[in-house]
């Protein structure tokens, strides 16, 4: 096989190649160092670089993750972590936002790279090349709305080997592959917004909101509708319930917050806001605000149930009533992440006291107390309602009975007409006037000249 044709083979074949060697038994910062090792390596490769580090940053956690990696090194098995605050400063110089001008990018640039050539030396004072005049390769690898870090190439691995490469031809490649890995990242790992991969899923304490959310009275509604004749097609009316039920409600919690939706429930979900720092700000606040634009689309949808499981004749037809409605609870406060599961089958999930006790309030909302008087459909934590008062025009106080508590528990039911909401309408679209952000490549000119 000639060059020309091994390395068109190479770069066609490379994203799909990387994604086949995915475990999903495996958690997804093992995937990640694999996807970014064999990445970094296929650079180094058709660059003809010896040594690379694709790194990651978030100035949240105000650390960096990296995986090094030398042309003949033995493949990574974790992120490595930084705090160096040259490195970050320089990080935060070179993604830089719209508001800098650009004709100012190649005198920044020009600065950074010699602070970055120091850190590295430092860094890797036994890899990195001796002397002033290294030049550094600056692969950008954040171009849209999933930000995959980026890579710096440096060293020449065949003294013999010249790469030809216009930049032209390697923003392609990084465009190409970027598209590829972005979507099938967000696929595979149910990721829809921006967020800081190495501290993705990751095992350990974290302060988060747990919300269920149950749909009342579904056995009832499931019941009667079997009952009547023409079985099979009921059944697709109960299918078409369930599977409209669970869409919607995504679509809420996804473009209302950063929330992330953890499983489905028979006829419940279960979603976790504030697992990435920096991303939920109030996490409580989000998940209270997302529960009351789910109550209102849910009552929304019921009434197209309704009308397409019992058509107008009902009332007529059958002494037996049912009224489905939305329950939701919610409670904030610590708990612990852990992969769970064996060799075979492993669910990243939340476990301890608030998850239960969210549970326990979703299991009261909207039924009916003691008095046969229907409670609110969401039902905070004295926790939540601590971190949301602000929100909350007013509220039901409810004392419950809760199991593993010896005294009445005060929690808060809520409508959500008694939230006020500041954020921008489902509604709102973007201006035929408003600035688009661009791909990053598109903007900058980052890739030396490689000719």
């Amino acid at each position: 096989m000639t060059e020309k044709n091994w390395i068109t083979y190479e770069t066609n074949i490379t994203p799909y190649k990387i994604i086949s060697g995915i475990d999903i038994k495996k958690s997804p910062q093992e995937n990640f160092v694999r996807i970014f090792t064999r990445f970094l390596k296929k650079f180094l490769l058709l660059l003809n670089k010896e040594q690379g580090i694709h790194l990651f940053y978030n100035s949240d956690f105000s650390e960096a993750h990296f995986i090094f990696e030398k042309w003949k090194s033995s493949r990574a098995t974790a992120y490595s972590k930084t705090t160096n605050k040259e490195l970050l400063n320089w990080i935060e110089i070179y993604n830089l936002d719209k508001s800098i001008d650009q004709k100012d990018l190649p005198q920044i640039f020009d600065l950074t790279e010699q602070k970055i050539i120091k850190i590295l030396k430092g860094m890797f004072p036994e890899s990195f090349p001796n002397g002033s005049n290294v030049k550094l390769t600056f692969l950008p690898f954040n171009l849209e709305d999933l930000n995959l870090g980026y890579f710096i190439l440096w060293g020449t691995r065949k003294k013999n080997r010249s790469s030809d490469f216009s930049k032209t031809t390697v923003q392609g490649w990084l465009y190409s592959w970027y598209s590829c890995l972005r979507q099938y990242i967000q696929m595979t790992f149910k990721i829809s917004k921006n967020i800081y991969l190495p501290e993705y899923l990751t095992p350990g304490k974290k302060q988060v909101a747990i919300l269920f959310a149950d749909i009342r009275n579904f056995t009832p509604l499931t019941d009667i509708l079997l009952r009547r004749t023409g079985q099979m097609e009921n059944s697709d009316i109960l299918q078409n319930i369930v599977k409209t039920f669970y869409k919607e409600m995504s679509e809420v919690i996804h473009r209302n917050s950063s929330g992330r939706i953890d499983k489905f429930l028979g006829d419940g979900i279960m979603a976790i806001f504030g697992e990435q720092k920096g991303i939920n700000e109030d996490p409580a606040c989000d998940a209270v605000l997302v529960a009351g634009k789910m109550v209102e689309r849910f009552d929304e949808l019921k009434k197209e149930w309704k009308q397409a499981a019992f058509g107008n004749e009902f009332e007529k037809e059958f002494n037996a009533t049912v009224e489905i409605d939305l329950g939701i609870g919610i409670d904030y406060g610590s708990v612990f992440f852990e992969m769970l599961g064996d060799d075979n089958h492993k669910e990243y999930s939340a476990i301890g006291d608030h998850v239960n006790f969210a549970s326990r309030l979703k299991g009261v909302a909207a039924k009916d107390d003691d008095q046969n008087r229907k409670r609110p459909p969401i039902i905070i934590s004295r926790t939540t309602h601590s971190c949301c008062e602000e929100l909350l025009k007013k509220k039901e106080i409810i004392p419950l009975d809760v199991k593993g508590k010896p005294y009445k528990y005060e929690c808060y039911g809520i409508y959500p007409e008694d939230l006020i909401d500041d954020s921008k309408t489902d509604s709102e679209e973007v201006s035929e006037h408003d600035e688009i952000p661009q791909p990053v490549a598109e903007d900058r000119d980052t890739i030396e000249d490689l000719n």
